[in-house]
């Protein structure tokens, strides 16, 4: 009798050791499961993030990509870069709002522009959500662009001599 009931309270103990296990793995389960919650979180806030900086680093590509430096109709210029605001459109579930503020006068040499793009996160929570980058934009005509690396050349020792003008060159003779 004594070996029948050591059979029954090993039979006992191994039910309460499968229900730990299920316990165990169930807590286990929730984890991963609000891991992957939390993760896919973050991820959309990265996202959020990455296309915000790129909305911001546009408007300042744009603002820099003047034509010239004083104003003409029908062309943007140096002197024509105000502040304003947008809501830009993009493939995407979250709405942003892109602010930039430019400073100086059109006779400064710089101009300081910080742009601003803000969203609200999924918790509609907009204070802590926004994206701000400056830069300073330089009055210089876009045309002498290329130049600006290069040492200055002598133009006139690169012309070719007039025609009816002798060159030092001499004739092999026949």
């Amino acid at each position: 009798m004594h070996t029948l009931g050591a059979r029954h309270q090993a039979a006992g103990f191994t039910l309460v050791e499968v229900l730990i296990a299920v316990v165990v793995v169930s807590i286990g389960a929730l984890a991963l499961g609000s891991l992957q919650v939390a993760l896919s979180r973050h991820a959309d806030a990265a996202r959020q993030r990455t296309e915000a900086t790129q909305l911001a680093i546009s408007r300042l590509e744009e603002l820099r990509s003047f034509e010239q430096v004083l104003t003409e109709a029908g062309k943007q210029a140096y002197a024509d870069l105000l502040s304003g605001s947008d809501q830009p459109l993009i493939d995407s579930n979250t709405r942003f709002e892109r602010q930039w503020q430019i400073q100086g006068t059109a006779d400064d040499p710089y101009r300081r522009v910080d742009v601003q793009v803000t969203w609200a996160d999924r918790s509609g929570d907009t204070r802590q959500t926004f994206v701000r980058l400056g830069s300073l934009i330089a009055r210089a005509e876009p045309a002498d662009g290329g130049s600006l690396g290069l040492p200055r050349v002598d133009v006139a020792a690169l012309l070719r001599p007039k025609a009816g003008r002798s060159t030092s060159r001499s004739r092999p003779s026949d």
